[in-house]
């Protein structure tokens, strides 16, 4: 009996891998934006400062102190999206391999996250579809930042 219980549990959980229930919404530069300035941040096209032709937006929000900046990227494609996260990823990982760190990784149908947290550093990237959401603050403004994080789904 616990075997066909077992079974039709991984039926359900295949079930809703597969039909999308596992997914993130991908918010626009516009929906960030918005979401950011309820909250307070002061909001930058910083576009100009980078010369790739696969970003297509690049913005940043600054706390209203200007201790810390959240970062958000729209660019051509899912597959810029992915390298952008993988070459971010690894400058996390390897600033952070001598400290004492906590990371987590996770990979979905369409989006990818990963956090570090070190002694005295929150770095989070969450890629969905061809959007990234970039965090490299100091740890005391972890909480603040997780805060605006689930607001923007992300």
């Amino acid at each position: 009996m616990k075997k066909i219980t077992y079974l039709i549990l991984i039926c359900f959980i295949s079930l809703f891998s597969l039909t999308g229930c596992f997914t993130k919404k991908e918010i626009t530069t516009k929906e960030f934006i918005k979401i950011v300035e309820k909250d307070n941040y002061q909001v930058y096209d910083v576009k100009e400062q980078y010369n790739y032709e696969s970003i297509k937006a690049a913005t940043i929000a600054v706390n209203k102190n200007e201790e810390y900046q959240i970062e958000f990227y729209e660019l051509e494609s899912n597959k810029d999206a992915n390298s952008m996260f993988l070459k971010n990823k690894q400058i996390f990982e390897d600033a952070a391999k001598e400290e004492n760190q906590i990371h987590s990784s996770m990979e979905m149908s369409n989006y990818s996250t990963f956090k570090v947290v070190t002694s005295d550093k929150f770095k989070y990237l969450c890629k969905v579809n061809s959007t990234l959401l970039f965090i490299n603050v100091d740890k005391q403004y972890q909480k603040q930042v997780e805060e605006t994080i689930k607001k923007l789904g992300y």
